[in-house]
């Protein structure tokens, strides 16, 4: 099950397969679109990463940095996410929404810390199992299969997935072309519809034709303000992410190949951080979920 990123990337059939991973996410932005909206743009997607690692390593190891904000704090500062500010507003967010609750600390009653909900963690394991049937597609393994028998393996898994994301120069700060929508509010999501929209891998001229004839149906159903949204369409136009193949608003979008190698390129690398961590937990002894270790631990 070793996948390095320039096994995957040089896979006959990513494309296809990551097509199958953006549709699923977008299933969930659907279904669950508060809970998807945490990893909907590049700063909140690595702040959550680096929130649920402080609280899973202290639940493992109680002599680690719990889940409190001046940890969180000091660890997206650390790896340059955001700004102190951002990530202080962050966790104002997710506490007010519930996707984060306010805890006594388990030996100092003086302090509070914070840890994830049920909900949250059950979004999480479903961030994972997508990845996990996206690798398995890659080589036909059984890994989201192996990891259904054994969810409380999360409380390891997540923490090794998100240290590595956080050390990726390339994953922290992307290639500028794919970078242009992941700093917005929903990038992730318009990034997987534009994806998704491409209906033929036949480059013309360095484009790929999508199934879009407009971009207020590439933003439609995100939380988008009609002005932000019109401002970085006519930026991505611009920069050459996109155009069109005739008459502006009348005729068929393209996208730049350069955005869609940059993207799979960034696929490749987390993916590839996925299947490492996914081989690290699997290859040791199964953890047994009864343990202290998961005391509190809820699985959704």
């Amino acid at each position: 099950m070793s996948l390095n990123p320039k096994q995957i990337r040089s896979h006959p059939q990513l494309y296809r397969i990551i097509k199958r991973q953006s549709e699923a996410f977008l299933h969930v932005n659907s279904e669950r679109s508060r809970l998807a909206s945490i990893f909907a743009c590049q700063h909140r997607w690595l702040m959550a990463h680096a929130g649920l690692a402080l609280y899973f390593e202290n639940l493992r190891d109680p002599d680690k940095d719990e889940l409190s904000a001046s940890n969180f704090v000091r660890l997206a500062l650390q790896h340059d996410i955001t700004s102190r500010n951002t990530a202080t507003s962050f966790l104002g967010e997710m506490l007010k929404y519930g996707i984060i609750t306010r805890k006594l600390h388990p030996t100092d009653k003086r302090k509070r810390v914070m840890a994830p909900s049920e909900m949250t963690i059950g979004a999480l394991s479903g961030w994972i199992l997508i990845h996990l049937a996206t690798l398995d597609a890659l080589d036909e393994g059984d890994r989201q299969a192996r990891y259904i028998t054994s969810p409380e393996c999360v409380a390891k898994l997540q923490p090794l997935i998100a240290r590595r994301l956080l050390l990726h120069a390339g994953i922290r700060n992307p290639d500028p072309f794919f970078a242009h929508f992941m700093w917005m509010n929903s990038g992730f999501l318009i990034t997987e519809r534009l994806v998704l929209s491409v209906t033929s891998e036949t480059l013309t001229d360095g484009r790929l034709p999508t199934s879009l004839a407009s971009t207020s149906k590439l933003t439609a159903g995100f939380n988008l303000s009609r002005t932000h949204s019109a401002r970085k369409m006519k930026e991505a136009d611009e920069m050459g992410i996109i155009g069109w193949s005739g008459t502006r608003g009348r005729s068929s979008i393209w996208v730049s190949s350069q955005f869609v190698k940059a993207f799979l390129d960034m696929q490749a690398h987390k993916l590839a951080i996925i299947n490492e961590a996914f081989g690290i937990v699997f290859e040791e002894q199964t953890l047994d979920p009864n343990s202290s270790v998961f005391t509190g631990l809820h699985l959704a």
